[in-house]
């Protein structure tokens, strides 16, 4: 959306709250973002798809050139942004993999948060995928759990209905 700053500001002016998720293939506009406080959201989110521009190729089958590099930079731009989170949304068999490259990304962008997420066999991702692909919650732990240590993040909250698992910076005491 080409005046997502101005609807940002609007939003704040407001006195709501400005959540904005990218999936991270338009950096450009980010940049426009981070000219002016007033146009920081509230709570930034990039979605992260892939460990590597295999794993994401073969994921995302993505549209548009260059989408891997436009990513890459995209994830060195958000510790800009007051409120940081990299959201992990992990399908069994397609990203749940390569933990420590996951880490590599995590460690390179710095966000405040990571969110490791349960694919959701809903909507038409039922046409794409089998249901099997939905993980478990023990095994959202169990891959989050692994990129904590590769990361030097930490678990600080779960949610086992939404299959869901909350990482946050270490304090640096």
């Amino acid at each position: 959306y080409p005046r997502l700053p101005e609807l940002i500001e609007e939003i704040k002016k407001r006195g709501m709250t400005a959540f904005l998720v990218t999936n991270g293939t338009n950096p450009e506009m980010l940049r426009k973002l981070l000219k002016n406080e007033k146009y920081y959201p509230t709570q930034f989110y990039l979605t992260l798809s892939a460990p590597d521009e295999e794993t994401f190729e073969s994921v995302c089958h993505p549209l548009i050139d260059d989408a891997w590099n436009k990513i890459n930079e995209s994830l060195s731009l958000i510790n800009k942004f007051k409120r940081s989170t990299i959201r992990l949304t992990l399908a069994k068999e397609r990203n749940m993999v390569k933990p420590e490259l996951y880490s590599e990304l995590i460690k390179k962008a710095d966000p405040e948060f990571i969110e490791c997420k349960a694919y959701v066999w809903v909507g038409y991702s039922r046409y794409r995928l089998d249901k099997e692909a939905m993980p478990r919650h023990d095994e959202i732990k169990e891959f989050a759990q692994k990129i904590a240590r590769l990361s030097g993040y930490k678990v600080v909250d779960e949610k086992e209905e939404s299959r869901v698992v909350l990482l946050a910076k270490q304090d640096k005491d």
